[in-house]
């Protein structure tokens, strides 16, 4: 009797831990699915020279590509420079706005 006590509360204990398992699993895998994308579609980012975030969108990333451009270095994907690389980034950025970017690409288009 007292076996099958034992083995009714193994059963029993492991049927109520498997699905909890299970699920946590899953819930792991999800989260490394969205952490680990580089789109371009909406990611922040941290700026500390300014302190404040950044949201990183199609517009950023023409910013992004027309700063590697002008110092004639290779694409990189932002989330993978390093920090120094990303505060530069940043810097260049802030002297570098919207108006000024697109300013000049609508010009250099018109011609």
């Amino acid at each position: 009797m007292k076996r099958s006590h034992i083995l009714g509360t193994l059963v029993l204990g492991s049927a109520l831990i498997i699905p909890a398992g299970v699920m946590a699993q899953a819930q792991q895998t999800e989260e490394k699915s969205t952490t680990t994308t580089t789109t371009t579609e909406s990611h922040r980012y941290y700026d500390s020279g300014d302190q404040t975030y950044h949201d990183w969108n199609a517009n950023e990333d023409k910013a992004y590509r027309m700063y590697l451009q002008e110092r004639h270095k290779e694409y990189m994907e932002f989330p993978k420079t390093t920090t120094t690389e990303q505060t530069e980034y940043w810097r260049w950025r802030h002297d570098h706005p919207d108006k000024v970017i697109f300013k000049s690409e609508s010009t250099t288009e018109q011609r």
